[in-house]
């Protein structure tokens, strides 16, 4: 699980300790103004996703913590439980898209749609 930070104009994810270790990630800082939106997507996770993997671990049935390439863009996972996946999708970043999964995911996207909605 991923826990996500709103700091300012900056979106920061931090990667748990064992998951740090597959991702060569500690975290990840995304400035608000790259945040298009964020979903609430539990089937993303669910499906069997296409594309290269480039780095970290898929298993399925117990999640997936990755940077995979998929539809011409970079996206990065850090899933172990589907149901609490929430997508954030990004323009002009290293990842086009990022698929985490968070406690509390409805709330989640309500906070990052709050404050990408103050920043524009």
């Amino acid at each position: 699980m991923a826990q996500v930070e709103l700091t300012g104009d900056t979106l920061v994810i931090h990667a748990q300790v064992r998951d740090r270790i597959l991702t060569f990630r500690s975290r990840l800082e995304i400035p608000l103004t790259y945040v298009v939106g964020a979903e609430v997507d539990p089937e993303i996770a669910q499906a069997q996703w296409r594309g290269f993997e480039s780095s970290g671990l898929q298993v399925p049935q117990i999640g997936a913590v990755s940077s995979v390439y998929k539809d011409g863009g970079r996206v990065f996972w850090n899933v172990h439980h589907p149901e609490k996946t929430v997508v954030i999708q990004l323009r002009d970043e290293k990842y086009t898209q990022l698929v985490i999964e968070v406690k509390e995911p409805a709330a989640m996207v309500a906070t990052i749609q709050k404050a990408i909605d103050k920043e524009r």
